[in-house]
């Protein structure tokens, strides 16, 4: 635990503080003690103890040369690690809501409106991106009754829920007002704005706030103790620098009175700036606040605010309107930052950026009404936008580079490191989002001792969807999907199938596809391929390759052919004939529906021929099949007679010329 931030201090417990790192341990050291030693470290002063050095990032700290005082350690903490801006921020405005706040929200040059892009500008540039911001108002009137507030009828404050809004006793009559305007949420600037804007106008109507009542002090301590301790406008981040800025013009009046009297305000900020060290968030106030004394003349108002800015790393400023908080967000930040590594040109260098996702299709098991589709996926880059930021480690702690982006799954990131102490490791991280990138994101380390350096990133956190697609009423057709709005679905003359397990990783995709529009027909060849629907409506991209798979027909007849050759009138013939003038080869099966196949055979002439020939009349077929080579229907060849067909064909299909084997099959 901390120093305190107030009060009477004990030398034994600031040792403890640097020995043990709790103020309050009551067990480590022993007199007699050195408050020189104590202050710059080491043993020389016959303390008994080796103190460690002061910690120079805490906020409050002595500033270790002579003279050596007790009060230069209010609110030191000795393991205190800085966080810098840059890592992300949460930012919460405390606005005192009194009738005396008009300009300082309606000048139209200095006030909060018309500053207040600018300053969610400034923190979102100093965050990189990841921040998050809260608005509290405070309000006092003489009546814990919501209703009686100016702004109750306003549709911005009574749309609130209860959670949002606090009221506690002061003195016994008097009532602080505290409302949550803006909760914390992700880059939420546009919604604080509009917020922002709806304040201190000329009435409640359309949202419209009118100023509150007020008095002439205001109880902040109250809003404060809510913001830092009951998560009032949200709960702050872990690991993340947090704000919080007062505005105001005017003297506190603590909790439980209706007035400046200053021993309870003292207290106050003691507790309340020590509880803020502890959770890493600065304090600070800015307006137009005159230096009042406290009726029991010990303090002034202006040491109070000075207080709470100093033990917490805060700014003041008493002569300053609320414009002045760009410059309050750039110097803490800046100040915060002291010591740690800084970076120069972030960038995406011209090679390794891959944003295409990959694979090979194939298709198995074909019927008249379904198949096997096989993806084999190789590569899933999702074309999603990946956010990153470099970071580097030294003495100081771990500071990260602006915010970077890139639509792609997998890239190489480059940047330059400089630092005033030796960087220790330093690396890269990533995520999805820029939210709360810095703690939730995925951070890789790279290796090697440059300044400069850069890594090689993968981020495939899976597709929207894949599946395949196939040409259903064109065979020559190349198949394609409809993609409009985020849906994907059928082409014309094409079918679209989704895969229905998980996406989101390599290997082998398959499942049964039904033709549920066109039936497939025996015997012919369909075009295939896979498709992938990238992250983020980022489109469709298909597999490396288009296959094809042809559906087998269910034959009427099949039958086995003994292969031999026979010459007539000096052509040769090939196959099977039973009839002049060919006699030659065997068939296991001659029935075809309802005829016998007399001969079947490839002429090798000057014009090549193959003939089919029946036993009286030739029936008709829809295909007919050698060696799995379709010949087609009937109809494609030309009759002969009344008992056969032929058609030109180039070659001898059966492959052999005499004492082999081939598979005859027909549909009829």
């Amino acid at each position: 635990m901390a120093v305190p931030g107030s009060g009477q201090l004990s030398l034994f417990s600031i040792a403890n503080e640097k020995l043990s790192n709790d103020y309050n341990d009551g067990d480590d050291g022993s007199g007699p003690y050195s408050l020189r030693d104590i202050t710059q470290g080491g043993d020389q002063y016959g303390n008994g103890e080796d103190y460690d050095d002061t910690n120079q990032q805490s906020p409050n700290h002595p500033d270790n040369v002579a003279s050596f005082r007790m009060g230069e350690f209010y609110a030191y903490d000795h393991d205190f690690q800085a966080i810098p801006c840059n890592k992300a921020m949460d930012v919460v405005f405390i606005i005192d809501y009194t009738g005396s706040m008009g300009t300082a929200f309606n000048n139209t040059t200095n006030g909060l409106k018309a500053n207040v892009t600018a300053i969610t500008n400034k923190v979102a540039a100093r965050s990189g991106g990841d921040y998050r911001l809260g608005m509290v108002i405070v309000d006092a009137i003489g009546s814990s009754i919501a209703a009686n507030l100016n702004y109750s009828s306003s549709s911005t404050y009574s749309s609130l829920p209860s959670t949002s809004k606090h009221h506690q006793v002061v003195d016994t009559t008097g009532h602080i007002h505290s409302t949550a305007i803006v909760n914390f949420a992700y880059a939420n600037a546009t919604d604080f704005s509009s917020k922002l804007n709806l304040l201190a106008a000329g009435d409640n109507s359309n949202g419209n706030m009118l100023l509150g009542s007020g008095q002439s002090t205001v109880g902040w301590e109250v809003a404060l103790n809510q913001v830092l301790n009951n998560n009032f406008a949200g709960t702050f981040r872990t690991g993340v620098q947090r704000m919080i800025i007062f505005i105001t013009d005017t003297s506190p009046e603590g909790t439980t009175t209706r007035s400046f009297n200053g021993a309870e305000e003292t207290t106050n900020m003691g507790t309340l700036s020590n509880q803020a060290v502890a959770n890493v968030c600065t304090i600070s106030i800015i307006g137009i606040i005159q230096d009042n004394n406290s009726l029991d003349g010990t303090t002034s108002t202006h040491t109070i605010y000075n207080g709470y800015a100093n033990n917490t790393g805060g700014l003041t400023d008493f002569t300053a309107n609320p414009a002045g908080i760009i410059q309050f967000i750039e110097d803490i930040c800046d100040d915060v930052q002291t010591g740690f590594a800084t970076f120069t040109s972030p960038q995406l260098p011209n090679t390794f950026i891959d944003s295409t996702p990959d694979g090979t299709v194939g298709a198995t098991n074909p019927t008249t009404t379904n198949f096997t589709a096989k993806f084999t996926v190789t590569d899933i880059n999702n074309n999603a936008r990946n956010y990153w930021k470099p970071w580097a480690t030294n003495s100081a702690g771990t500071s990260y580079g602006d915010l970077e982006s890139v639509t792609a799954s997998k890239w190489t990131a480059n940047t330059e490191v400089t630092s005033t102490t030796t960087v220790t490791s330093k690396g890269f991280v990533y995520s999805n989002s820029p939210n709360n990138l810095t703690t939730a994101g995925t951070s890789v380390t790279t290796t090697g001792g440059t300044n400069t350096y850069s890594q090689a990133i993968e981020n495939n956190q899976g597709l929207d969807s894949l599946g395949w697609t196939f040409a259903n009423a064109s065979f020559t057709q190349t198949p394609i999907v409809s993609y409009s709005n985020g849906t994907v679905g059928n082409a014309t003359g094409c079918q679209t199938a989704t895969y229905l397990g998980a996406n989101n990783t390599t290997g082998i995709k398959t499942q049964t596809v039904t033709e549920n529009g066109v039936s497939l027909l025996e015997s012919n060849t369909y075009k295939i391929r896979g498709w992938f629907e990238q992250k983020d409506n980022g489109g469709i991209v298909y597999s490396s390759n288009i296959a094809t798979f042809t559906v087998p027909a269910t034959y009427n007849f099949t039958s086995t052919m003994t292969i031999a050759n026979s010459t007539a009138y000096g052509s040769t013939a090939y196959g099977y004939s039973n009839r002049f003038p060919f006699f030659m080869g065997s068939l296991s099966n001659t029935s075809f529906d309802g005829s016998t196949v007399s001969a079947l055979y490839w002429q090798d002439s000057s014009v090549d021929f193959m003939y089919i020939y029946f036993t009286g009349t030739r029936p008709t077929f829809t295909n007919l099949v050698i060696n799995g080579t379709s010949l087609g229907a009937s109809t494609s060849w030309t009759t002969i007679g009344s008992d056969g067909y032929r058609k030109p064909f180039s070659y001898n299909i059966f492959g052999q010329f005499s004492g082999g084997y081939a598979t005859i099959q027909a549909t009829y």
